[in-house]
Formats: structure tokens, sequence, C-alpha cells
């Protein structure tokens, strides 16, 4: 059994590798459980499977034989393991100072996934037997067990008894020494996800502007405050020293960071006054020319974007973070999905 995979693979044979028996057999059959197909092997193995690149691989799914199931890749975990997580895993998350688990809990339209839940009662447990979100107590363990800061994105559509038991969770069970970043959501500027139009629609509905998408952009900065507050009331003192407060917006545009701090420093929509710590973007490097030296060109215009929003936390007394990042420069659609 494997989940589904969305890589567009070079037209040529792979050679797939695993420890145990199996087969690879054709979907015949099967159920969607929380965004992962189960199926049983119910026609004959096949020996060869004859994939059309960049689809055909959902197609087909390793059956693992119940006697001698795979041992590598996917193993059953016992929820009291104080160590689930392989070394070589270890090892490479020890390459970074921060651990941003917005993947890991799925955040990105958490409202279509059916695991997720407004209350904390009906949260991804460790005792669940499936893990497509990660529980919270893993993500945590897996800050400790490597030594590094976490970084927690909270889910749009949660009640507001919820940010109180995270932080009540993070407080009792993150190492003392490690820091813990909080952000609402992820990208609720992007209408690609389901969680802007969710800001959209809140947005408007509390009045926070005519403007359906300035409305969002407010939302957003109107719930991340109340989810700060929860986390001050449940750390108290030790707030300063173990938690940083992000609000997130888009690189180089001051004019929707502009939109946050209105709400921030409105005492009417903030009224306990508390103030983020810092600021996030993503500051990708997206160049458009066709020649080696148009990338050139264009490379002083993406970094005075750049530049703008750093210049901005500066006035604005905010660290300026970086929550993803890096270079888009790709020749067609090809190179994309490869």
């Amino acid at each position: 059994m494997s989940r589904d995979c969305f890589v567009c693979y070079t037209p040529e044979e792979h050679d797939v590798m695993r420890i145990g028996n199996g087969s690879v057999a054709r979907v015949t059959k099967g159920l969607f459980v929380l965004s992962v197909l189960v199926v049983a092997c119910v026609r004959a193995p096949l020996a060869h499977a004859d994939m059309s690149v960049g689809i055909g691989c959902c197609d087909h799914r390793w059956w693992s034989a119940v006697a001698d199931p795979f041992k590598d890749g996917y193993q059953n975990v016992n929820p009291n393991d104080p160590n689930p997580f392989k070394q070589t895993f270890l090892d490479e998350m020890s390459m970074f100072s921060v651990l941003r688990m917005m993947d890991l809990n799925q955040t990105n339209d958490m409202d279509d996934i059916d695991a997720h839940s407004p209350h904390w009662s009906e949260r991804r447990q460790k005792s669940d037997p499936n893990q497509s979100t990660v529980c919270y107590e893993w993500q945590i363990e897996l800050a400790n067990q490597v030594g590094r800061d976490i970084w927690v994105c909270m889910p749009h559509n949660v009640d507001s008894d919820y940010p109180y038991q995270l932080a009540t969770l993070i407080r009792d069970n993150l190492d003392p020494s490690l820091k813990c970043y909080i952000e609402y959501s992820n990208e609720t500027w992007n209408g690609i996800f389901g969680q802007c139009h969710y800001c959209i629609a809140e947005g408007l509905a509390l009045g926070l502007d005519s403007n359906e998408y300035v409305a969002g952009y407010k939302y957003h900065a109107y719930r991340a405050v109340r989810m700060f507050e929860a986390f001050e009331d449940v750390f108290g003192s030790q707030m300063s020293s173990r938690v940083r407060k992000v609000i997130a917006g888009q690189s180089g545009n001051t004019w929707m960071a502009d939109r946050h701090m209105e709400v921030v420093n409105d005492p009417q929509l903030n009224p306990s006054g508390i103030q983020p710590d810092c600021y996030a973007v993503a500051p990708y490097v997206g160049l458009n020319a066709t020649t080696l030296q148009g990338l050139w060109d264009d490379l002083p215009a993406v970094v005075a974007e750049c530049q703008a929003i750093k210049d901005w936390c500066d006035a604005e007394g905010l660290a300026l973070l970086a929550y993803e990042g890096g270079q888009h420069i790709y020749q067609d659609n090809a190179d994309v999905v490869s």
C-alpha cells in the first residue's frame, strides 16, 4: 500500500526497491480514508507496471504481503514509543534551526480534510491509525529530539478554546530551552487555499473592510492577535523567552503589511494591544528573462522587493523571517513538474 503520487517521472524504466514481500497492483477498488487510498490486491500482481508519465503512477499501488510486510519506509508505530523517528530523518532535520510544521499539520485547506475539526477534543491523536496529519505531540517530540525550535501554524477555522489548549500542550511538553513560533494558518492571502476564502468571508462578516481582499488581510491579523493573547495567558511570564509571535504576509507587499498593522494598532480590534514579534514572508526568486544576461538584469528588482519588506520591518520594530523561499527559475512547465 502506498500513498497517492503526483510526481511526474521521466519516460523511462524505474526500479523501486523494498524490503519484504509484495507486488505492484493496479487499483481496482478501494476506499479513500483521510487522503490515503486503501486497496486490496484483487487481480494478478504485475511484474511490470506501465504508467503514463505524470498520472499513471496514481493508478498503481504497492500491495504488501500480510505474512511478510514491507519493513522499510512504512512501519507500525506504537503511540507510546518515545522515539518513532528514523535516525536518518533526525540527522536531516538537525541541519535546520527552526522546524515549521505547516505541512505536517496539513494546514492548507484544513476544512476539506476529514481528520480535522475546529474542536480540540477532535484533533489528531497519537493513537490514531493514520498520521497523514501528524499529531501535535509528535511534532513537539520531533523538535525535542533534534533540539530545534518549532514553528506551529494554527488551523484557520478552530474555535476560541483551541489556541488555549494548543498553548498548554506546547508549554508543558516542548523543551523549555526551545522557542515556539506561532502563526495563524498559512498564506491566508493566497486564493488557491481554502483559508483565503474563509478569511474573506469572516472579515466581511465582521465589517473589517468593504473590499473583500482587504477584509481577508485584516481578518488574518484579527485572528492572529487573539491567538497571541491565548498563548500569553497560558505562558504568562515565560512568554517572552519561549514564544515568538508571527504575522505573515507576502514578500515585497508592504501595502498588505500595513493592512495587518492597522488591525494590530486599532484598540477596537485589538483591545489588549498585544504586538507581534516577527513578520514572515516567502521571498521566492522568480525571473522571466530568457537569456543569461536577462537573468542578471532582472535580479536588482527582486532584491529591491526583499529590501522593501526588510525596511518596513525595521520601521515597525519587527524581525523579518522567511517561512519559505528560494529560486523559481524554470524553462517551462515541464521543469516545474519534474
